[in-house]
């Protein structure tokens, strides 16, 4: 069936109206309609509503509550849920046609597959002690008799079997993206900004309470911002996103075409900037004070590139480091500010400690590794004694050598076509004069994202959290569907 809507679109009751009330749609479809009463035409409008929304859902439930490493299960299981609805979706929506970077990421997530089905497939004793390689597994099977059977690759299956789960929320949020118009994507794009503006509200309460109330667990850090996560790194990570996505929205390349005025909206920008900017520093993690920056830098170069048509965009350009540098200024005799830079020493820094046991571990475990979640407890076992302390190590501060360690050689492989193909499709979507003169902020937004969470991986771990997982995951959406040949307009 057809439905033609102008101006105020009519709305159908459908099964999935809990999803429209979480998500708040109405409010969002009327920031994000254009002034213009265009016409709209659907070729089914109960599937592209279903998807719309349910990634909506998706989104807002896994930033809500999915922001700790180790997740609650219960939490996890709405997010999953919520997921599987969104999968749903993109199977009944009519198929677009892909880009082909798109269908190279189709094949790295068959890979992915792949590595869980060779960690998790049950192999004869014999078998399994030819290809394992931790020796201490197999004299521990040996000396409890259990040298018999069959067993997985996985040394800890039950971790793998999880993180397989785990895959579902971004996996559908990806295909999702995928099949969403230019409008659906500045409705997640605004989702995304909106979550993150609330992220950061929240944790203006945490640090305003002294550390003593509104944080969402209990394993958090103390007098600093946390908003919906549990790690400062993390909320850092997702104030950053949101000012991006901000700048998404509101940066205007053909003055007078959008909602607002360029002035107007260069002014809301500026003020986001500040928000977003006092918004990680109140953190107080040294890799959000690093990465705001370069992700202010990001946005100013881009709005130099339409500042040679007059006075106006260098009157913006400057008033916007004015409030970057009054944000720092404001809070520039606080302890916040003060113990971010101090923790700029490396000495006694966890990571130089675990990084060259990780390393060590991960050559043991080649080809196939130890099984993907099973660091924590594989490190335990091979922890040297005299490097035990009070400290708890639950993760390597590194994405890139955990990941080496728990998926071996094959992890690695595909590892690096990742990230290979996100650079190769947004250099083809900004490499060119012409590509570059037209990518849309959405996409420049996008890309400057993507980079930021590809250099905290090598930090922190930032996309164990499904939060910031599934907004990756559809930041990599944006980008791949515009690594083509020819660059999409605007207006879809």
């Amino acid at each position: 069936m057809e439905y033609e809507c102008h101006g105020a679109r009519k709305y159908k009751t459908q099964p999935c109206a809990p999803i429209n009330f979480l998500c708040g749609l109405p409010l969002l479809e009327s920031v994000t309609r254009s002034p213009m009463a265009k016409k709209i035409t659907y070729r089914s409008t109960s599937e592209p509503r279903l998807l719309d929304r349910s990634l909506l859902a998706l989104i807002i439930g896994a930033i809500l509550l999915g922001g700790q490493a180790s997740g609650n299960a219960l939490f996890e299981l709405v997010i999953q849920t919520i997921a599987l609805v969104t999968a749903f979706a993109v199977l009944d929506s009519p198929s677009p046609t892909f880009t082909v970077p798109q269908r190279f990421s189709l094949l790295i997530i068959i890979g992915m597959m792949a590595i869980f089905a060779i960690q998790l497939t049950p192999l004869p004793y014999s078998v399994w002690a030819a290809l394992n390689r931790v020796e201490t597994a197999e004299l521990v099977l040996k000396a409890f008799k259990l040298d018999n059977g069959w067993r997985p690759l996985s040394l800890t299956p039950h971790e793998t079997v999880e993180n397989l789960f785990l895959l579902l929320p971004p996996i559908a949020a990806y295909f999702a993206t995928a099949k969403l118009g230019a409008r659906g994507r500045n409705r997640v794009v605004l989702c995304v900004a909106v979550m993150a503006a609330l992220s950061v509200a929240l944790g203006y309460l945490q640090y305003a309470s002294g550390g003593n109330s509104y944080y969402f667990y209990s394993e958090v850090s103390r007098g600093y911002a946390t908003g919906f996560f549990s790690n400062r790194n993390h909320q850092a990570d997702l104030a950053i996103l949101g000012l991006l996505m901000c700048f998404a929205l509101f940066d205007h390349e053909q003055p007078g075409t959008g909602r607002f005025s360029t002035l107007q909206a260069n002014l809301v920008l500026a003020g986001a900037v500040l928000y977003f900017g006092v918004g990680v520093l109140a953190t107080g993690s040294r890799m959000g004070f690093l990465l705001g920056g370069f992700a202010c830098v990001a946005i100013l170069l881009r709005k130099l590139k339409g500042f040679q048509q007059g006075a106006l965009g260098w009157l913006t350009a400057m008033a916007m480091g004015a409030f970057a540098l009054i944000a720092i200024a404001t809070i520039n005799g606080s302890r916040v500010l003060g113990a971010t830079i101090a923790r700029f020493d490396t000495d006694g820094d966890m990571r130089l400690e675990v990084w060259p046991e990780v390393i060590r571990m991960a050559k043991e475990t080649l080809p196939f590794g130890s099984g993907i979640g099973s660091f924590e407890t594989y490190y335990r076992h091979g922890e040297p004694l005299e490097k035990i302390g009070p400290r708890f190590i639950n993760s390597a501060h590194n994405e890139y050598l955990e990941i080496a360690l728990e998926t071996g050689v094959f992890g690695l492989v595909l590892m690096a076509g990742a990230i290979g193909l996100l650079g190769w499709s947004s250099w083809r979507a900004y490499a060119s004069r012409h590509n570059r003169d037209n990518l849309d902020s959405v996409g420049y937004g996008a890309i400057v994202g993507t980079i930021i969470i590809l250099l905290h991986s090598a930090f922190d771990y930032p996309l164990r959290t499904t939060g910031l997982a599934v907004v990756f995951a559809v930041l990599c959406s944006l980008i791949l569907a515009r690594g083509s040949d020819t660059v999409e307009g605007r207006n879809g």
